[in-house]
């Protein structure tokens, strides 16, 4: 039987030697990142403002060098916004987001908070002072919390600052075991309105839900936090990363209230405390409809989703 150097080439030989060594490398890097043979590194790949975000504000900087660097990182986001979403307009990263996200960051990092607050008692009113008012209230400082509970109250305001500042009050109320708050977030639950496009797998995917939930309540209370906990929304509240769909997953659009959703699981952890709070603040919670499905998807919109999922050829 000839040999395999009798019938190829050598050079046809050599490259198809290195063809299979590639293919061994590309799957152990592969398998060390996380990634399924054949991914695109683009679809884990964080937003380039996110990434931004994490590289000027690294961990083991110096407190002043990072609060230097986080108020630079408002006056670039301040002078050149994020752009707004594209149609589907499901894309979470946007300009008030990216803010938020600077704020938790500089809280994450512990960059000094003399010289945030010193800048921010000298600040005229804006979202980079809204931000800054929620930082002195996740770093402990009480002169926060009075702006930030005007912030949460003003429906003008933004909406992903708006529910950063919700999660800080309700991370206040268990370190100081004060249920005084509750009253403020039920007041947000039953007037926000400030709701946007998320985009999740269908029902049969959706994390939280029981196969008991899915199948007997899911009309009763589809929305209502107990329910649903929005982890298969197209957002990651923890590291902002992109939602990553199953392969072949059917995706649908639906209506997502961040504020409300903030708010409701403030209350939420406040009672698993054993905190003592009034029967409508917890009912408030508990019937909280945090997403909307659409009842009939808008025809740009509906276009752009059939786009996006047929593949291309």
């Amino acid at each position: 039987m000839a040999s395999p150097e009798s019938i190829l080439p050598h050079s046809n030989l050599r490259e198809s030697r290195m063809w299979v060594v590639r293919r061994l490398i590309a799957g152990l890097l592969c398998g060390w990142m996380g990634l399924a043979p054949g991914a695109s590194r683009a679809e884990t790949a964080p937003h380039p403002a996110l990434a931004r975000i994490r590289s000027k504000l690294p961990a083991n900087g110096l407190p002043t060098q990072l609060a230097q660097a986080g108020l630079r990182l408002y006056r670039d986001e301040m002078v050149q916004p994020t752009p707004r979403p594209k149609p589907p307009f499901t894309d979470f990263v946007t300009h008030d987001y990216v803010l938020a996200k600077i704020t938790e960051r500089l809280v994450e990092v512990k960059a000094d908070h003399p010289t945030l607050k010193k800048v921010w008692g000298q600040m005229g009113t804006g979202k980079v002072k809204d931000c800054l008012s929620i930082f002195l209230l996740l770093r402990g400082d009480p002169e926060g919390r009075a702006p930030v509970e005007q912030l949460v109250a003003d429906r003008s305001r933004p909406v992903r600052i708006r529910e950063l500042g919700v999660r800080a009050l309700g991370k206040e109320a268990l370190a100081k075991d004060d249920p005084s708050v509750g009253k403020l977030l039920a007041q947000v639950i039953r007037e926000d309105v400030q709701g946007i496009f998320a985009l999740r797998a269908s029902s049969e995917l959706h994390h939280g839900v029981t196969e008991t939930r899915r199948s007997t309540r899911r009309e009763k209370v589809s929305g209502n936090v107990k329910a649903h906990n929005a982890r298969g929304i197209q957002e990651d509240t923890n590291s902002g990363s992109a939602w990553k769909s199953q392969a072949g997953a059917k995706k649908e659009v639906v209506l997502l209230y961040p504020v409300r959703r903030a708010a409701a699981e403030a209350i939420l952890a406040m009672k698993k405390r054993g905190m003592l709070l009034e029967s409508f603040v917890t009912v408030a919670a508990e019937q909280a409809r945090i997403e909307l499905p659409l009842p009939e998807q808008p025809r740009v919109l509906k276009r752009s989703m059939e786009k996006t999922a047929s593949p291309r050829r």
